[in-house]
């Protein structure tokens, strides 16, 4: 991505990151294409045996430039053989046709008590459709994941190892840095720091 990307992804979130007032929903309101694929995101990552909405739906409307859904569910999962728990916010942006341009999820690990892990909330996956690519909604999806965490879950979120060996993650999160948004720790993950 170039300085032509980047002034856009200024133009579509504001010039300091502002994002538009989140607006609850009823899950009626949501639309189709939305929940079609936040059903096959969960079936793709792993078995989600009995996902709880947590809370009203969001909707973030960017005017000219889509609108995303945030949702978040209270899961438990089928993994290698054991149970695991978390809260899960899954984001996903429509263009103003209402086609999916991109999603992502995060995720918060719970006990089985269902208590909060140590650790913050961290990216398990996001991915933008190629014909929306280099327009900044990568970077956008991971602002708006980290102000839904704070909404739900009163959480910062990081990066977790989505980095790892994902060029295009690691540009995202750098440009985070350069904002004054996120810091780089020592292990090469990445954390919000507002």
């Amino acid at each position: 991505m170039g300085n032509e990307d980047e002034s856009m992804l200024f133009e579509m979130t504001g010039s300091d990151f502002n994002i538009p007032q989140f607006q609850e929903c009823v899950l009626e309101e949501v639309p189709q294409a939305v929940r079609d694929q936040i059903s096959d995101e969960a079936v793709r990552l792993q078995e989600v045996a009995q996902p709880t909405l947590l809370r009203r739906p969001v909707l973030l409307d960017f005017g000219g430039h889509g609108k995303t859904y945030l949702l978040a569910y209270h899961q438990i999962k089928q993994v290698e053989g054991y149970e695991t728990r978390d809260k899960a916010i899954y984001a996903v942006d429509l263009s103003e046709n209402e086609e999916v341009m991109g999603y992502g999820v995060s995720l918060l690990d719970l006990d089985d008590n269902d208590q909060e892990k140590d650790g913050p909330p961290f990216v398990q996956w996001t991915s933008t459709s190629q014909e929306f690519a280099k327009r900044g909604l990568g970077v956008r999806r991971l602002i708006i994941l980290n102000e839904a965490n704070k909404f739900f879950f009163n959480h910062l979120m990081s990066s977790g190892s989505f980095t790892g060996d994902n060029p295009a993650a690691q540009l995202a999160w750098e440009r985070l840095v350069r904002h004054g948004m996120a810091v780089k720790d020592e292990d090469g993950s990445y954390r919000f720091i507002k």
